[in-house]
């Protein structure tokens, strides 16, 4: 079957199509949408997004929200994202399965695209990534089926053009998320290998794809070269952090299950994330009974949809996506995870394998859009339209129910919050002492409960001040690595000891620190020996905070 280029399925209808999946994206963050930041778990916007400190892939990422909150509030700059996520996730689904359509003027086919692009933005990965505030990874997940499209597009004419457009797709993802760079590899090496296996005969093909991919690489290659090549070398934040990972973080983040079948149940149900045993949000399964019944319902849909696009041609398409997919399950359970990061280099970044799920659910979703196509138009032939089309109703319902909690606010488990007004007070404060100093921040976390979130979130204390704060590196999750700073684990040494020594102030001096700032929250209480210190004095008090003086520190 012939497949059109990306551009010129453009269709007329594509205002519906805008519009549905920017309802779709109201329906989950509509009630959030009030001023306020929604902060959870790694999501921890602040009222100023500062420029990146180091180089990394998101560099250029963090930069242009960095220029945008000059002239936006980042509140909404935080929120545009979330609604972006889900919408460029539906769009771009439903464009890639609108592209595979078998019969495209079929008005099942269209709804079909439609159930694809909603099951896409609304599934258990997204779900729970949502609620990790993982809007890094989501974004680049978002974007996977643009990428897609543009692959196929190359794969099928492989010019100049198509070249330059997916190195411009492969190029944009990695700047958002860097783990969704292993992704594209994973899909551009099999896609690639099964068009040369199909073209071996045609030489000329052979050659014009050699010669593309060699462009491609080369494009890539220089447009990523100021993060990928320190990244390579080990030198940067990124390539220290990765080199710290170990055995122990394998473990810690490997994805739920007892033993390698219930993984791979749980990772074709598109779960089996770390964080679903912490309590942090509400699973899918717990208030619907039958939640079991429709995922095995939507895998009768996946593989019929399969079947489908390779008798109607699909096979580059069918071969790619399910062999990834197949490939993705393996990486997901995490059976031969140990060796691939002694063998291939950087794999040790995908410390929570979990990720790999991300690309099931592409495979998953862009065959269903076909599955539900061929169901609902076989019961329209064979038991009439309308029980054909109350047939694609039901179907259609499906992702809606399957995933209900992340309808109207994530269940209202997260919530638009503001800062407490003392924060803001105290960052003024510290503004005002003009020498050069850093504070420290307690309680001793990188990730607390604070009160004004509601929930564990990530310290925001370091993007919240605008002077240097020092807080925790320590995650203080079983067998997960503590990130490299040695300055941060040299004061967990002091704190540790600081209740039996009179001296605190002189030792936190040594490290240029002239405050410490307490937060009010969690296990602030266990801090009373502060107020023991001779050199530590209060001399700010508020609801949240206390500020205290280091007198042994000298400029």
């Amino acid at each position: 079957m012939k497949r059109k280029h990306f551009w010129q399925r453009v269709g007329k209808h594509d205002g519906a199509i805008y519009g549905f999946y920017s309802l779709i994206a109201l329906g989950v963050l509509l009630p959030l949408l009030q001023p306020g930041f929604v902060l959870t778990l790694d999501m921890v916007f602040t009222p100023t997004i500062r420029m990146p400190a180091a180089m990394s892939n998101t560099y250029l990422f963090a930069t242009t929200l960095h220029l945008l909150n000059r002239l936006v509030a980042s509140d909404v700059l935080e929120k545009l994202l979330l609604l972006l996520i889900i919408w460029l996730a539906g769009v771009g689904m439903h464009r890639l399965v609108r592209s595979l359509a078998t019969q495209p003027s079929d008005h099942l086919q269209t709804v079909s695209a439609y159930f694809a692009g909603l099951l896409y933005a609304v599934n258990p990965f997204s779900y729970e990534r949502f609620m990790a505030g993982q809007y890094e990874l989501l974004l680049g997940y978002a974007l996977l089926p643009w990428f897609v499209n543009s692959l196929l597009d190359w794969l099928s004419r492989p010019t100049r053009k198509s070249t330059i457009i997916l190195s411009a797709w492969a190029i944009g993802i990695s700047i958002v998320s860097i783990h969704a760079v292993g992704f594209m590899v994973l899909l551009s090496v099999i896609g690639l290998m099964v068009k040369l296996w199909q073209q071996r005969h045609s030489p000329d093909v052979v050659w014009r794809l050699t010669q593309a991919t060699a462009g491609l690489i080369c494009l890539y290659l220089i447009a990523s070269s100021y993060w990928l090549v320190p990244l390579l070398l080990g030198h940067g934040k990124s390539a220290s952090v990765i080199s710290s990972f170990t055995t122990s973080d394998q473990t810690a983040f490997a994805t739920i299950g007892r033993n390698s079948i219930e993984k791979i149940g749980n990772v074709l149900r598109l779960q089996g994330f770390w964080a679903e045993n912490r309590n942090l949000f509400i699973l899918p399964q717990t208030h619907l009974p039958v939640w079991r019944l429709i995922g095995t319902l939507l895998w009768v849909v996946i593989v019929i949809g399969a079947m489908s696009l390779w008798r109607h041609g699909q096979k580059l398409l069918v071969i790619c996506l399910g062999f990834t997919s197949l490939l993705s399950i393996i990486l997901a359970i995490g059976t031969f995870n140990s060796f691939l990061v002694s063998h291939i280099p950087l794999f040790a970044g995908y410390r929570e394998p979990q990720k790999f799920v991300a690309l099931v659910a592409l495979a998953d979703c862009a065959f269903a859009g076909q599955g539900f196509a061929v169901i609902s138009g076989a019961i329209c032939r064979y038991s009439g339209r309308i029980l054909g089309w109350l047939a694609a109703a039901a179907l259609f319902a499906i992702p809606a129910i399957w995933v209900h909690p992340i309808w109207w606010g994530f269940g209202r488990q997260l919530i638009a919050t503001q800062y407490p007004g003392d924060w803001y007070t105290m960052n003024t404060r510290l503004d005002r002492d003009h020498s050069s100093f850093r504070t420290l921040f307690l309680p001793w976390h990188l990730y607390m409960p604070f009160a004004f979130a509601g929930r564990i979130i990530a310290n925001p204390a370091p993007q919240f001040f605008d002077k240097p704060i020092l807080i925790s590196n320590d995650p203080e999750f079983a067998g997960a690595s503590v990130i490299p700073d040695v300055r941060a684990s040299r004061l967990t040494t002091i704190l540790i000891e600081a209740g039996n020594q009179a001296d605190l102030g002189k030792q936190l001096a040594a490290y240029h620190i002239k405050y410490v700032l307490l937060s009010l929250d969690y296990d602030y209480l266990s801090y009373g020996y502060l107020d023991r210190q001779p050199s530590l004095r209060v001399i700010a008090q508020s609801t949240s905070l206390r500020l205290y003086l280091n007198e042994d520190f000298r400029e």
